[in-house]
C-alpha cells in the first residue's frame, strides 16, 4: 500500500512478480488503487490499471474517504485548486476508460 500511495510503480511491479495480490486492502480496507488515487500519482492508476486492479472495490473509509477510486478522484478532483487538479483530471479519465471496458 505504501508503494503505490508514493507511487513506487518499480517496486509495486516486483511485488507483484513476487506474488502479490493486487486487490489486497490495507488494515483500513482500502486496496492500493485508491490510495494512489487518493494522492494523485496517475502514473499509478494506470499502471495497477494495466495490471487489472479492481477499480470497483470501494475504500474502507481511509481519511474519511467512502466510494471507488472512481467517486473518491471525483471529488478530489473538485475540491483541487487549478494547479493541483491536472493529476486527478487524469486518474478520472482513466478510471471512466476502465469502467468502459468491463
Amino acid at each position: 500500500m505504501v508503494a503505490s500511495e508514493h507511487g513506487f510503480t518499480n517496486v509495486v511491479n516486483e511485488l507483484l512478480k513476487s506474488g502479490a495480490y493486487i486487490n489486497a486492502v490495507s488494515d483500513n480496507n482500502t486496496p492500493a488503487l485508491i490510495w494512489a488515487v487518493m494522492e494523485g500519482k496517475d502514473a499509478m492508476v494506470q499502471f495497477l490499471l494495466e495490471k487489472n486492479a479492481d477499480a470497483t472495490i470501494e475504500s474502507g473509509g481511509v481519511r474519511g474517504e467512502t466510494g471507488t477510486a472512481l467517486d473518491i478522484a471525483r471529488k478530489l478532483e473538485g475540491e483541487k485548486g487549478r494547479d493541483e487538479r491536472a493529476p486527478y483530471t487524469r486518474i478520472v479519465t482513466l478510471l471512466e476508460e476502465a469502467a468502459k471496458k468491463n
